[in-house]
């Protein structure tokens, strides 16, 4: 067999070498894949933060429970939550989780929608 003949009949064993990844390339990739996972957060017209407030009042006024959508960016979060005050200065919402009776504490800004 003549040199050009087995350099060109190894098949895939030319390329057997280049197929290690780095862990500095193998953490990029990861990285990379993570990022294009992730929300955007959607922006609320002001029939809908109108619409939400008008639901948030109520459910303090009248001390009932809701469900908040609270937006992160791995994902959306439902919250079953019994508002008791809302923290102008901060723009956070205080209030008891039907599980446990726990403290909660959401930013107003991450909130997307209330359901009664």
């Amino acid at each position: 067999m003549t040199r050009r003949a087995m350099l060109t009949e190894r098949g895939n064993k030319l390329w057997e070498g280049s197929r290690m990844i780095l862990p500095e390339h193998r953490a990029a990739i990861a990285e990379y894949e993570y990022k294009q996972r992730l929300l955007t957060k959607p922006t609320l017209d002001s029939d809908k933060l109108e619409e939400m407030s008008r639901k948030l009042s109520e459910a303090l006024q009248d001390e009932k429970r809701i469900t908040i959508h609270v937006f992160h960016p791995e994902g959306i979060e439902r919250v079953h939550v019994l508002p008791k005050k809302i923290d102008i200065s901060t723009r956070i919402l205080v209030g008891l989780s039907t599980l446990g009776e726990r403290t909660i504490r959401i930013k107003l800004d991450d909130i997307i929608d209330i359901e009664h």
